[in-house]
């Protein structure tokens, strides 16, 4: 019965939604090009360069953000990769069964120097390849975020968030032709 209440009203609200007509008119060429054109050109800058979209938006404050953070993971795929490649090589050092060969962790007698048995050189490697592919995870997330960012901003360019709007809702009753009486809800959007 709630469903059925909930659909009726939302119903009755959605066909008397209206609009004043005393609000700002647009061309509808205006609207296209801001719509579809400009956003889309901010989001393929940023996905060509990283911040270039922020830069076509005129939101050159967020490029030291965008290459701090892609400059950071990118670190940090670079880091864990070269610690992987050396827990690696050790791990086949020991593996060949050959006893003259000896790894960089192998070092019983200088205390200076790691000393890792053959298990933790192995849980090592996985750990920092681990870390190389969630850092990869997370360098592609960032250069997604940041043309997601670009192209949300451009939407929002022209957002007026001014404190000359305002929205009334009021009760609506409406007749037609056979005299049948629909109640219903109108929605106004007025510049102040």
């Amino acid at each position: 019965m709630r469903i059925i209440a909930f659909t009726l009203l939302f119903s009755l609200w959605t066909l008397n939604a209206v609009s004043q007509s005393d609000t700002l008119q647009v061309s509808d060429t205006l609207v296209q090009n801001f719509k579809f054109k400009k956003p889309n050109r901010a989001a393929l800058h940023s996905a060509i360069i990283p911040g270039w979209g922020q830069l076509t938006n005129a939101q050159a404050w967020k490029i030291p953000i965008v290459y701090a953070g892609l400059g950071t993971t990118t670190y940090f795929i670079i880091w864990n990769h070269n610690q992987y490649k050396r827990f690696r090589n050790a791990y086949r050092i020991r593996s060949d069964n050959n006893p003259n060969t000896k790894d960089e962790f192998d070092n019983p007698i200088d205390i200076k120097k790691p000393n890792y048995s053959t298990e933790a050189v192995l849980r090592l490697r996985e750990d920092y390849r681990r870390n190389r592919d969630l850092s990869i995870i997370l360098t592609a997330g960032f250069y997604a975020l940041n043309v997601l960012d670009a192209y949300i901003s451009a939407h929002l360019k022209d957002f007026d968030v001014s404190d000359n709007l305002s929205m009334n809702i009021r009760p609506d009753v409406n007749t037609f032709n056979n005299q049948q009486i629909i109640f219903g809800v109108k929605l106004a959007f007025n510049r102040r």
